[in-house]
């Protein structure tokens, strides 16, 4: 399923968030949100800024994909396509504290009583991919499945889900 949202009238976190809010699906299924600029689609650098993403991730990025999977309710998500791991992995340490704040509504939880946090991370090791993962109320992993892709989203399940289909998203057809 595919969704188009326009971001050209303002915060792209919120116009992602009311999509993802919006966006009806049955357990299990991905939504594709196309983020445009009301004229046509963003492109990955463009896009990533407009998220708040660190600029060596954006600069670094050759596709990119935002979505929502529906698992206890709609989880978003972010599938980077990277030139180069090691830029991109110290862009995201980077970004880790500020995460929550940048990716704004579009990640906040459902039941969120506060404002994002300052994130703080740890390791874990899921089906043996190392994932990133914050200790907060506001749950936001990430994760290298391969070399250069990257997932960003907010529970394990999603992360499975899109494991399952990455090669769909590699050849390029979603």
């Amino acid at each position: 399923k595919k969704t188009h949202v326009d971001v050209s009238g303002g915060e792209a976190a919120e116009a992602l968030a009311a999509a993802r809010q919006d966006t009806e699906l049955s357990l299990g299924e991905i939504a594709r949100l196309i983020v445009s600029d009301g004229v046509g689609e963003l492109a990955p650098e463009t896009l990533l800024l407009a998220l708040n993403a660190p600029a060596e991730l954006a600069r670094n990025a050759d596709r990119v994909m935002v979505g929502v999977h529906a698992f206890d309710r709609n989880q978003p998500f972010i599938i980077i396509e990277t030139r180069y791991y090691d830029l991109a992995f110290g862009a995201m340490l980077s970004w880790e504290e500020k995460m929550a704040k940048t990716l704004g509504a579009f990640y906040e939880p459902v039941l969120a009583r506060t404002l994002p946090p300052d994130l703080h991370f740890t390791d874990i090791v899921y089906r043996n991919i190392d994932v990133r993962k914050s200790e907060s109320e506001w749950p936001i992993l990430y994760a290298f499945p391969e070399e250069k892709l990257l997932v960003i989203t907010t529970n394990l399940n999603t992360l499975q889900e899109i494991l399952t289909v990455k090669s769909d998203y590699v050849a390029g057809r979603v």
